[in-house]
């Protein structure tokens, strides 16, 4: 930022990296740039889809998803920033437990443009809706290393659990050398957890308890 600090480009930037990466006070930093520059660039989809992420707070702001959800309509508005605005819209509204509109919303994102988010949202949504068939193959359509993040294996792992075939969990998780499965998006928990469940599902219930006291 040190050659022009106060351009809309810098500003923007260092709004985005406050928002991944910082706590409260930089979060809050960071939406009031996205206020300024929202009012400075009222049609700019980036600084939209970023502002309604911003007062939503990646889904810990309930009580604003209503303002985030108008701030993200706006976005979806214009070709640009329709896919990114309509995924982040279906995550608000999976997590508010509204799951036909979030699908439907994550649809309308998938059909403009395949996005890891979007997808993450589809496997979660078909488990919701009790659809194992669906689930497997919105996984199908993961790409390779979304699929070996902490996130694409614990929401593997969930699918195939949820689908009860739990000799793919126990495959997915043998090339696993992690204890835990972290994830702001997918899911996360203790591999032996996970593994446990596997074995019990194939009615191994010492190497079930074996694992859960590993």
């Amino acid at each position: 930022f040190r050659s022009a600090p106060t351009s809309a480009s810098a500003r923007f930037a260092k709004a985005c990296y406050l928002r991944r990466v910082g706590g409260p006070t930089e979060r809050a930093e960071s939406e009031q740039l996205l206020r300024q520059l929202a009012q400075e660039r009222p049609n700019d989809p980036r600084v939209l889809n970023a502002l309604g992420k911003a007062i939503g707070d990646n889904g810990r702001r309930l009580d604003r998803a209503d303002e985030a959800l108008a701030v993200l309509a706006r976005a979806a508005a214009m070709p640009a920033g329709r896919a990114e605005a309509l995924s982040e819209t279906g995550w608000i509204l999976y997590i508010l437990n509204r799951f036909t509109e979030a699908e439907a919303a994550i649809d309308a994102s998938l059909a403009d443009q395949t996005s890891r988010s979007a997808l993450l949202g589809k496997v979660n949504l078909t488990i919701e809706r009790g659809a194992p068939e669906d689930a497997q193959a919105a996984l199908a359509k993961m790409p390779p290393e979304t699929i070996r993040s902490d996130a694409g294996v614990a929401l593997a792992t969930r699918v195939w659990l949820f689908s009860r075939q739990p000799e793919k969990v126990l495959e997915i998780l043998s090339g696993v050398t992690r204890d835990y499965l972290s994830s702001n998006t997918g899911g996360g928990s203790p591999v032996d957890l996970t593994r446990g469940e596997a074995y019990q599902l194939q009615g191994k219930t010492q190497a079930a308890e074996n694992a859960w006291s590993a």
